[in-house]
């Protein structure tokens, strides 16, 4: 059993570990961060949320309006929510660091659970029905109201806050360890995380404008970036199980 278990590890290590150094390698946090933005905004959940902003915009163009600053305005609202949140996840680890709570290692233990966990979430072996926050899209109607570049940083700003699920588990199962095990980069990661979140919205943008999004088109984005959670889903298993078996049971 001891020589099953030993050559188990050593198989997961050696398939986890090209993933785990690009995951907590200090030179890749930029590119993880990134990477991550665009994982957690290709999520079915997340494409649905994105449309209404996308349709609102291309309406701009349309009608020849000055969408250019719209779209800055609402990249602006989606990058501020980021960025606080992670001012002050930074903020409450620095804090605890003081009360010499050795936040690192806590971190540094919990990071396979979450990472196993969310893994789990992504294949579809974990179910969490709405969260709370996506009820804040109740409240569009309210920034209907509004109008040009306060409306698009209204709505940048709600659809951050409004997390799915996906979302979530992307922003605060993946982003928030690799902020906290990562030391010199702080602030910049939750800016190159919200970056990561406007690449495919850009993308969906440019596709709305110049060929028109319809059903087929928006069936077939959730269709890619389902598998894309799957696939994601599988490399977090892998990790997560291996950093439980070097964290929790050799350690």
């Amino acid at each position: 059993m001891a020589d099953w278990y030993i050559q188990f590890s050593q198989l997961l290590t050696f398939i986890s570990e090209p993933l785990r150094i690009l995951y907590y390698s200090q030179q890749t946090p930029v590119l993880g961060a990134l990477l991550l933005g665009v994982l957690g905004a290709v999520a079915p959940c997340q494409i649905s949320a994105n449309m209404g902003a996308i349709s609102y915009t291309t309406n701009r163009m349309v009608q020849g309006k000055k969408w250019q600053t719209e779209v800055i305005s609402f990249f602006i609202g989606k990058t501020l929510v980021y960025f606080l949140l992670g001012m002050l996840i930074i903020g409450i680890g620095n804090e605890l660091e003081a009360l010499t709570i050795p936040v690192f290692q806590v971190v540094r233990k919990i990071t396979g659970p979450v990472l196993l966990v969310t893994g789990l979430y992504f294949i579809g072996w974990i179910k969490v029905r709405g969260l709370f926050t996506e009820r804040l899209l109740n409240y569009r109607s309210y920034i209907d109201h509004l109008s040009g570049n306060t409306k698009a940083f209204a709505l940048g700003v709600l659809l951050s806050l409004a997390f799915c699920p996906t979302m979530f588990f992307v922003f605060f199962g993946l982003l928030t360890p690799l902020m906290l095990n990562t030391a010199g980069y702080g602030l910049a990661l939750p800016f190159l995380f919200s970056i990561g979140t406007i690449i495919p919205v850009l993308l969906f943008l440019g596709l709305a404008f110049g060929m028109g999004l319809d059903q087929k088109v928006l069936k077939r984005s959730k269709k890619i970036g389902r598998v894309i959670q799957v696939i994601a889903g599988i490399v977090l298993v892998i990790i997560g199980v291996n950093d439980i078996i070097l964290y929790w049971t050799l350690s």
